[in-house]
């Protein structure tokens, strides 16, 4: 199953529950004939807090800010275990030429209301990773990080919500 088919809920994945949720979508306003008709972008107003996204096919892509210097978009992949950043963005964001693999180095990638610090993950870099047509992949955002979330997605107006969670020892 893909979005054809969860276009017509809201979807949360709940990672530390191992859930699945389905929701209904927010109703429209004003007359429909057809849901199924083609309709512009439409944001309720309890979905404000959603981040915009991009949508080719099955792939959902996000703008990300890549240590406050930089901007490219990036997969959001459950099914990618590292996390993988195009050398030519790579190369923007770290001092001197960028390597395929750095361990250790400080990257912030900010995405979906998150800001999250790559020092913790391995970041790994490829001369190019992706084009969905004329839209350059800067990079995944995979499993090792979207594990670390709630993430609700709306396929249907192409919004997606991400919340961290917050350790038992963060919250006493």
């Amino acid at each position: 199953m893909g979005p054809d088919v969860f276009e017509k809920f809201l979807i949360t994945l709940d990672f530390h529950e191992s859930k699945l949720l389905l929701a209904p979508l927010p109703k429209r306003p004003g007359p429909t004939d057809d849901d199924e008709d083609l309709q512009d972008r439409y944001v309720a107003p309890e979905l404000q807090s959603f981040t915009k996204f991009y949508r080719f096919g099955d792939v959902i892509v996000v703008p990300v800010v890549v240590s406050d210097k930089t901007t490219g978009n990036f997969i959001l992949d459950t099914g990618a275990f590292l996390n993988p950043i195009s050398t030519k963005l790579a190369s923007k964001v770290t001092k001197g030429k960028a390597e395929s693999v750095w361990p250790g180095i400080k990257v912030i990638l900010q995405f979906a209301k998150m800001r999250i610090e790559s020092n913790v993950l391995p970041l790994v870099s490829m001369d190019r990773i992706s084009s969905q047509g004329a839209t350059e992949i800067a990079g995944f955002i995979g499993i090792r990080i979207l594990a670390q979330t709630k993430m609700t997605i709306d396929y249907r107006d192409g919004l997606v919500n991400l919340e961290a969670y917050v350790s038992k020892k963060a919250r006493e």
